[in-house]
């Protein structure tokens, strides 16, 4: 049992995670529903830039 344990690798889901927190965020239609409700144009557009960058990168 202890030889499969240490064969086992964590997956890097790191960025898609992100990626996934960033397109729920960038795509809620309900301010209410969002952590701050008092974000900012800037602040989305900051969020779907960070999208097309993960994207690039091959995060999906």
């Amino acid at each position: 049992m202890l030889e499969i344990i240490k064969d086992q690798l964590s997956p890097a889901i790191e960025e898609t995670r992100r990626y996934q927190t960033l397109q729920a965020l960038v795509n809620c239609t309900r301010r209410s529903l969002l952590p701050d409700a008092a974000v900012s144009d800037e602040q989305r557009r900051s969020w779907a830039k960070e999208i097309r960058e993960l994207e690039a990168r091959g995060v999906r």
